[in-house]
């Protein structure tokens, strides 16, 4: 009579075993991330007095800062897999070209010559400073807040897409993990370990340490995202050594809640262990998966919600923080629905057709040397 292996449990997988055979909430954590910064941001763009519910009653960072941090987590966990699983710095080039940039360069382009005409207070709004912002922040090779006369009497002083600096972060980002990945280091954890060590080391030694050639602004904790996104390499690369197990996490909570309220560095090292485990729990727990039937809308929402959010302030300034968010919060659903049935997933549909060329004519051009070669 054949036995079949029971499937493992919560408390005996590891992360690796939840990753290749398990579908994951990495979507919906992302579309909850991404809500989550409209609604932090809402008291800064209405000019409300309050902190968001998470800075009111923990006290260590406000929710769209918790929120971008569960993105760069998230980011350096799925992007080395990417990496790993194409092998092929073009193909990995080519994805997250698809990915970024068909959608950003529509939002920034609706910002610049439709939303802006519409709200400018500037007599003169197409001067070249219009056309520097559409270009700098669709190619992400500068990150510009403001367009002539948009916004510039709110109480975030004109900026109309300020969370854009992330993405230009993650990119930068993207072409370390290529580059570690051609250096040998990604296909080595021993290697890629001793480095993150290094680097964790380096950080609570030297916090203030600049790294200008990943952040676009520098701040400590532009630098601890740093730290986050390689915290998601790290799990990835050492997934096989990571067990999903409950008590675990009750432990780091535990651990974290003790070390809350006292120096920064103790309670930076808890919040820092914490919610990447968190984050693994939360992405492998059961009865969520139907969602990822429905589309990842992450993205768009976290293109769209800063300038709606704006937008809604131009059209009611009276409007509380809490409603101003909800009234964000559903029009960027819509936008960022809009944005991925129509834009993002045909540009990801490109994907596989451009790997498809690619090692075409990679076949081709190594069947073309190794008959020369034979001449």
């Amino acid at each position: 009579m054949r036995h079949e292996t029971p499937p493992p449990t919560l408390r005996s997988r590891n992360l690796a075993v939840a990753f290749a055979t398990d579908d994951n909430n990495f979507n919906l954590i992302r579309l909850v991330a991404a809500l989550s910064v409209i609604y932090g941001h809402s008291y800064a763009v209405t000019g409300e007095a309050g902190q968001d519910i998470v800075l009111r009653n923990v006290g260590y960072r406000f929710i769209g800062g918790i929120a971008v941090d569960i993105f760069f987590i998230i980011s350096g966990f799925l992007i080395t897999a990417s990496m790993q699983r194409r092998a092929s710095i073009p193909e990995f080039v080519a994805s997250r070209v698809l990915r970024i940039y068909p959608a950003l360069i529509v939002c920034v382009g609706l910002s610049a010559f439709v939303l802006g005409p519409i709200v400018t207070t500037a007599e003169q709004y197409w001067t070249s400073k219009t056309f520097s912002y559409f270009w700098h922040n669709s190619t992400m090779t500068q990150i510009l807040l403001y367009l002539p006369g948009v916004f510039e009497n709110h109480p975030q002083k004109g900026a109309v897409n300020g969370p854009l600096w992330s993405i230009l972060m993650e990119l930068r980002l993207y072409t370390v993990t290529a580059l570690l990945f051609l250096l040998g280091i990604l296909r080595r954890p021993v290697l890629f370990n001793g480095l993150f060590l290094f680097l964790i080391t380096l950080y609570f030694l030297n916090p203030q340490l600049g790294m200008p050639w990943v952040l676009p602004w520098d701040s400590p904790w532009h630098r601890s995202l740093v730290l986050l996104y390689f915290t998601g390499t790290f799990y990835y690369l050492n997934a096989d050594k990571i067990p999903l197990n409950p008590f675990i996490l009750l432990a780091l909570l535990f651990f974290a809640a003790s070390l809350h309220g006292g120096p920064e560095p103790q309670y930076v090292i808890g919040y820092n262990l914490l919610l990447p485990y968190l984050v693994m729990m939360a992405a492998f727990a059961p009865g969520l998966l139907w969602f990822n039937r429905v589309g990842d809308y992450s993205y768009g929402a976290y293109l769209y919600g800063w300038p709606v959010a704006q937008t809604v302030y131009w059209v009611n300034p009276k409007l509380t923080a809490l409603e101003s968010a909800a009234w964000s919060i559903a029009i960027t659903l819509l936008l960022a629905i809009t944005s991925w049935h129509l834009i993002e997933k045909r540009a990801l549909g490109l994907k596989e057709p451009f790997g498809l060329f690619y090692r075409a004519c990679s076949d081709w051009v190594r069947h073309r040397l190794s008959g020369a070669g034979r001449i």
